[in-house]
């Protein structure tokens, strides 16, 4: 077995990756993970409220499962949060620019995030004022 002090720090890199690389992946996962949740919540979301705009009671039904669908994506977003800050933890005390790698992966993720989630707030909050024009104008 070699010295940690002959470990040059492309070693490092190779090393630390082969033995965290289900931590790699599980990031992976859980950000897939986050992105079909949060879609699915907002069509739930837009579904209860075009059937709540029509008196229909299932609008009212789809509540439950959208906020559930919503808990579970912002839960894989932390997740995934926690996964990446863990990794660069790790790395960081054997190779600094491999952490400092890792660092800015999850700053890219976190705004990549935001750019996902961003727009589908906006396109729910306009068509709930859009539809409530509507019904106000009837």
């Amino acid at each position: 077995m070699q010295n940690e002090a002959d470990i040059t720090p492309d070693k490092w890199t190779k090393r630390i990756i082969s033995e965290n690389h289900i931590w790699f992946l599980m990031s992976f996962i859980v950000h897939i993970l986050f992105i079909i949740f949060i879609w699915t919540s907002v069509t739930l979301f837009i579904v209860a409220a075009k059937e709540m705009a029509s008196f229909n009671i299932t609008g009212f039904y789809l509540w439950v499962p959208a906020t559930a669908t919503l808990g579970f994506g912002i839960l894989f977003w932390i997740a995934a949060i926690a996964q990446y800050i863990y990794l660069a933890v790790i790395i960081k005390e054997k190779n600094s620019k491999l952490g400092q790698s890792i660092f800015v992966l999850l700053v890219i993720s976190l705004v990549c995030s935001l750019i996902v989630i961003f727009p589908i707030w906006l396109q729910v909050r306009v068509r709930l004022i859009i539809r409530s024009n509507k019904s106000i104008i009837s």
